[in-house]
């Protein structure tokens, strides 16, 4: 028996995704949604839960050989791009060959007009791309480099292996004197990373960090700033980017690795939470150590976007070898929300995103597949994955009173409905919008089958999407997904709870 059934708010029911070490403490989950607060404070809601953007196929590389691997824009110069080992200009030209030993992400940069020229920085080469001539240079000479910036006129890039910094001539990334460098002297531990940023150069290393500013002594123009060296290193070195003026990355220090950090000031600030760490630390340490980052802004969200790619992955204890299918994290920098993004695969799993790189091009942000030829337009108007479905799923809380039984009557789903395709056989998928929904009595270690329910057909706004009778359990969770081609938005939830004594 329980005490009277009323109609309540799901507490917490739109939220990021926090799924805990152990399930029945929190196993909440955002897939493909993320959450935006209600600025005005008079909405029906506090938050709501729109869909993460979908990407389609701009044009495709077919011969290029290989997957994506970096992409550059300019508004007067064009596009460039990097799939495999070839360096193209806007749609097909052929600029150059560049290494392609890893399918690591590669680096573009740009001089200003004042050089009109690019810098590459693919696997541990560099390459100088005049812009004016249309003349491709490999510059690595000697210098093994797998980062690089730009600062003031001059291009810089890091060699790992010296823990050496060396850098150009003035606007001109085809000419480096090999007295023109500067070498880690604060600390033992090896530059892994170099970031410019404010008008600084990051250099991360295994532990620490130091910060390098330009001067005007003549003699040695880059020199660290003394008051600015940090207690903090890198442990995936791709995983670095600048957001929202910020540079953000997955940390190591002398102790371990795995919290994401973003700088504020020369303090490092953790920013995931238990939740993602314990997820990362759930990845092999290989794949961590290879994550990839981007960056964008889309109506008024600063998001980062953390990939741990799909590679095979040997147990350096056991030897055996497993395919790691990929994941993706990403960071709401503006509301300060984690939540998750990928497609999912044949075994129900959610897989990392297929896109890699960001650029913004004429107000379109660009990307390229990280699995094919493709060049993506990227929007939240796209409500596919390159015509494939995009699976959204939120996992609520618990619904919990001290262990007592609790008893559901109802659950309604609170959306915008009649949003259906319009104009479209009823055979289309979207045509009648579905909505999937399961439930756990223990919290998340068994599942009850999938009910689905309407979001209603084009135009039929007064459609309710609730589900009765969902029965009796002690710690109980509803979780909701959809993946019709329709401009999802969830609001809120309400349950009709009944509790017992015991």
């Amino acid at each position: 028996s329980g005490g009277i059934s009323l109609m309540a708010k799901y507490p917490g029911f739109v939220g990021p995704s926090y799924t805990s070490q152990s399930r029945i403490a929190a196993y909440d989950r955002t897939v493909n949604l993320y959450a935006e607060r209600i600025e005005s404070g008079t909405g029906t809601a506090q938050y709501v839960l729109y869909p993460a953007p979908g990407y389609a196929s701009f044009f495709e590389f077919g011969l290029s050989g290989g997957n994506g691997r970096g992409i550059f824009a300019s508004a007067d110069r064009g596009m460039f791009y990097v799939f495999g080992n070839t360096f193209y200009q806007n749609a097909s030209t052929n600029r150059g060959t560049v290494s392609n030993t890893t399918d690591n992400p590669v680096a573009i940069l740009f001089n200003g007009d004042a050089g009109d020229q690019l810098l590459l920085n693919a696997d541990n080469a560099t390459y100088c791309y005049n812009l004016s001539t249309n003349v491709f240079t490999d510059v690595s000479g000697t210098t093994q480099c797998t980062s690089i910036g730009f600062l003031n006129g001059f291009f810089l890039r890091l060699d790992p292996n010296l823990s050496e910094v060396s850098f150009s001539a003035l606007f001109d990334g085809t000419t480096w004197d090999a007295l023109d460098v500067f070498q880690r002297s604060d600390a033992a531990d090896r530059w892994q990373r170099l970031i410019v940023n404010h008008n600084e150069i990051y250099l991360f290393g295994d532990e620490t960090t130091s910060v390098y500013a330009h001067t005007t002594d003549p003699d040695t123009p880059f020199q660290p700033i003394q008051s600015a060296f940090i207690p903090m290193g890198i442990y995936a070195p791709f995983s670095a980017c600048v957001v929202d003026g910020q540079i953000m990355w997955v940390g190591r220090g002398s102790g371990g690795f795995g919290i994401v950090y973003r700088m504020n000031g020369y303090t490092p600030q953790r920013v995931s939470t238990f939740a993602v760490e314990y997820a990362i630390s759930q990845i092999d340490p290989a794949v961590v150590a290879l994550a990839d980052s981007r960056t964008y802004q889309d109506r008024g969200h600063t998001f980062y976007e953390l990939t741990f790619p799909a590679m095979e992955v040997t147990n350096f204890i056991t030897a055996v070898v497993t395919d790691y299918p990929g994941s993706t994290w990403v960071y709401d920098a503006t509301e300060g929300l984690w939540h998750e993004r990928g497609q999912r695969n044949e075994q129900g799993d959610f897989v990392c995103v297929d896109t890699r790189g960001q650029s913004l091009f004429f107000g379109q942000q660009f990307s390229v597949s990280r699995s094919s030829g493709l060049v993506y337009t990227q929007s939240i108007e796209t409500l596919t994955a390159n015509g494939d479905p995009i699976v959204r799923l939120r996992r609520a809380p618990h619904i919990f009173d001290e262990h007592k039984g609790v008893i559901i009557d109802r659950f309604e789903l609170f959306l915008e409905t009649g949003l259906g395709l319009g104009g479209v056989p009823s055979t289309t998928v979207g045509y009648d919008p579905q909505i999937a929904m399961r439930f756990s009595n223990n919290g998340g270690q068994t599942w009850s089958n999938t009910r689905m329910a309407s979001a209603g057909r084009i135009g039929e706004f007064n459609t309710r999407a609730e589900w009765n009778g969902l029965g009796y359990g002690r710690d109980r969770i509803i979780e909701v997904s959809v993946s019709s081609p329709v401009p999802w938005r969830l609001i809120d939830a309400f349950v009709d709870v009944r509790v017992g004594n015991s």
